[in-house]
């Protein structure tokens, strides 16, 4: 059975920057956690204007870093 973990849109945001992303992703290799997120999380997250905020946009960033990762969008 996998072992799972939720992260809120806070530390999504919060620990996705690049000064703890690699921290966040080791322990979550090292559990080997699938990471659990609902839609109400991504709708939260989602930033309209994204295609101008760049790369430094959380919502590109949270995207890119789950990508790395086994997830499952639960309702």
């Amino acid at each position: 059975m996998s072992n799972y973990i939720f992260l809120d849109n806070w530390v999504l945001a919060d620990f996705t920057m690049p000064e703890w992303q690699e921290r966040l992703s080791k322990f979550i290799i090292r559990n080997k956690f699938t990471i659990l997120m609902n839609g109400l999380s991504a709708a939260e997250l989602y930033n309209p204007g994204w295609k101008e905020a760049g790369e430094a946009d959380r919502t590109i960033r949270i995207a890119n870093f789950l990508s790395r990762h086994p997830c499952v969008v639960v309702n």
